[in-house]
């Protein structure tokens, strides 16, 4: 009888087994929530990204390299801006516990980006005229008056995004994305074709983030909106001082970090004029995409994950190394390719006129690789309460990269120089971020 049973035992385990094995692979390999989230985020950015990629052998010859190169120069400014938005209180909304103490935050936040955009409304006003000619660009000026309005939908954006990272609503988040993207290229479409120049660039842009924060807006309103009643100035306050490192370190950090990724807009607009800029702008938008695609989707769910095994556990060293590899394997091949092909590629999809573009591809390959395989890994300077150390790391990455490109510009009348140096020089900051975040996350241990 002992036997029988033993039998019957056996072929329902066999049975269970052969079961497990005709369920579909993709079954299997989204079983994991981490996986499945980064999926999600990936699918709707995969959208996102590609149909601006497909569309632009058309934009590309809707628009010209100096109409790129003010838009690069208007979001340059907008994003430095935008730093200021939330006093950097938005990155605290993981960390609490109580979902009370979250909607205070969030609340902080989005009066924070409130009162900045309204302080934002007197650069124009008194120091347009000053801000153009430092930025060497007259063609500018007008589109200051914008600013105001990209800094305040920032706010909002960076609130709630990471809010609905909270919320783990990354399916949601990945079709805001879509509709962002869909609707600004269309607005960029139809004045490209009946009034080409940079404002259709400009307002395209401006449709994306309103489009991007009006969604966002509705699904708060749909899913939190009786947790309003929680929100008091007071909690506010306390919120602001219990989470002060955040405005004392990491507004200064993420200023210092922005700073260094639109300066060589700033500097090659200087020394080589705004052409040059729209070729740069070119590149990093095409050198962006896997960043935009993969890197920024492991990124929001990867600081979901970790934070949450930080607080419980102390460390969160296991999904940094299965992270970190799944980013090196998967980078690896395609920035190579674009390295050795990018100029004719260039010049087959955009036109002539673009291979310039090509060529700063080739020159920005390897800060674009360690830049996609580190920055969404080094999250862990914020989680293990580092800022102050990453606020110094950055002063010297601002440092190291200005002197670079001021090297390149005295060294060749071209730009290729400066931006070789540029690159190299932030690469070596990049991998001095990925060893200082790996050690962070063996936390305790």
């Amino acid at each position: 009888m002992r036997e029988r049973n033993d039998v019957l035992g056996a072929r329902r385990l066999l049975a269970t087994e052969f079961h497990n094995l005709k369920r579909p692979l993709t079954q299997r390999l989204f079983k994991s929530e981490f996986a499945r989230n980064i999926a999600a985020l990936m699918t709707g950015t995969s959208v996102a990204q590609a149909v601006p990629l497909l569309l632009s052998p058309v934009t590309t010859r809707l628009f010209r390299p100096e109409d790129y190169g003010v838009l690069a120069i208007y979001m340059t400014v907008a994003g430095v801006l935008a730093v200021f938005a939330t006093g950097q209180y938005a990155q605290a909304i993981l960390l609490p516990k109580e979902e009370s103490e979250a909607i205070n935050l969030l609340a902080l936040s989005v009066t924070i980006a409130g009162i900045v955009g309204i302080l934002t409304f007197l650069i124009p006003l008194l120091f347009g005229g000053i801000i153009a000619t430092w930025l060497a660009n007259q063609e500018v000026k007008d589109w200051l008056y914008l600013i105001p309005i990209s800094v305040f939908l920032n706010g909002i954006i960076q609130s709630l995004t990471v809010w609905a990272s909270r919320q783990k609503l990354f399916t949601y988040v990945a079709k805001v994305q879509v509709a962002q993207v869909c609707l600004g290229l269309s607005v960029q479409l139809i004045f490209g074709l009946l009034k080409p120049g940079v404002s259709g660039l400009i307002l395209g842009l401006l449709t994306g983030y309103m489009v991007n924060a009006g969604l966002l807006l509705h699904k708060f309103w749909q899913e939190k909106r009786g947790s309003l009643s929680s929100v008091t100035v007071r909690d506010m306050l306390g919120q602001a001082s219990q989470h002060q490192r955040f405005f004392k370190y990491s507004l200064p950090i993420e200023l210092l970090n922005t700073s260094t990724n639109q300066l060589p807009v700033m500097m090659l607009n200087t020394f080589f004029g705004s052409a040059a800029v729209g070729h740069y702008g070119l590149a990093q938008r095409i050198l962006g995409l896997p960043i935009s695609l993969i890197s920024s989707s492991t990124a929001d769910v990867f600081r979901q994950r970790a934070s949450s095994d930080y607080a419980h556990f102390g460390s969160c060293q296991e999904i940094f190394v299965k992270t970190m590899k799944g980013l090196f394997a998967i980078s690896i091949i395609p920035f190579l390719a674009l390295v050795f092909l990018a100029p004719p590629l260039f010049t087959f999809a955009f036109g002539a006129r673009w291979r310039e573009a090509g060529v700063f591809t080739q020159v920005l390959g390897v800060l674009f690789f360690f830049r996609f395989t580190c920055s969404p890994l080094s999250i862990l300077y914020t989680i293990a309460g580092r800022q102050k150390e990453d606020m110094w790391l950055h002063i010297l990455m601002v440092a190291i990269t200005t002197y670079a490109i001021y090297l390149g510009a005295s060294l060749s009348t071209k730009p290729f120089v400066a931006i070789l140096l540029f690159s190299l020089s932030y690469s070596m900051i990049y991998l001095t971020y990925l060893v200082r975040s790996y050690g962070f996350s063996k936390g305790n241990k």
